[in-house]
């Protein structure tokens, strides 16, 4: 009975009590959340390099598809390692399997910020791939729409984490933030210098001079 009505949008509102029931769950449920992550970082990125431009809508949705758990699990194993050894700054005991829990269960919003990435490919097709989504003037409401669903559903997960890491750092959540601050600023400068790699490796650079001018 317990495993029939284990909810995971119970994170959502409760992350402190949540996360002690899901640690035991952690590792099944990994693959699903790794592609939620995967696909909307994959998605960032094509709309970051413009690839809707020069490659067919259904090329940059299968590369996404295809990826998306390799670089899901990529993505949560290198935060948690970073979670895991800022979190000593901060006097945090958690143990690596307890910080890799809270990530993972606090990635949930990703698949309502996926939503939002699939209703902006329904209505503009490749295009929700380029700077065009949003240089339109005026903007249109689906869009802003769309992307306000987005950036509330980022702030959400920022804000459970925060709770949950908390949690099982034994720390408050005020302390947690800062846990996680010093570990979106280690994350930025990797992602930045993943960012100059693609760059540097191939064609993908409309937004290159606006990254590294």
């Amino acid at each position: 009975m317990q495993n029939k009505w284990f909810n995971p949008f119970e994170v959502l509102t409760n992350p402190r009590g949540f996360i002690h029931k899901a640690l035991c769950k952690t590792r099944k449920a990994s693959p699903i959340i790794a592609w939620l992550l995967g696909m909307t970082y994959l998605f960032g990125k094509a709309y970051t390099f413009g690839l809707g431009k020069t490659y067919a809508l259904s090329h940059i949705i299968v590369f996404c598809i295809v990826f998306a758990i390799p670089i899901g699990y990529f993505l949560l194993y290198i935060t948690s390692f970073l979670l895991y050894w800022v979190g000593k700054i901060f006097k945090g005991i958690a143990t690596f399997d307890e910080i890799f829990a809270a990530f993972v269960w606090t990635r949930v919003p990703e698949g309502f910020i996926l939503l939002g990435w699939f209703g902006l490919v329904y209505f503009f097709g490749a295009s929700a791939f380029t700077s065009a989504v949003i240089t339109a003037t005026p903007i249109p409401l689906i869009v802003i729409g769309l992307i306000g669903l987005q950036v509330v559903f980022a702030v959400w997960q920022a804000i459970i984490l925060f709770h949950a890491l908390g949690e099982v750092q034994r720390i408050s959540a005020w302390v947690a933030v800062w846990n996680v601050l010093f570990t979106w600023i280690l994350l930025f400068f990797i992602d930045l210098s993943f960012n100059w790699l693609l760059i540097k490796g191939f064609d993908w650079a409309p937004l290159a001079n606006l990254l590294f001018s």
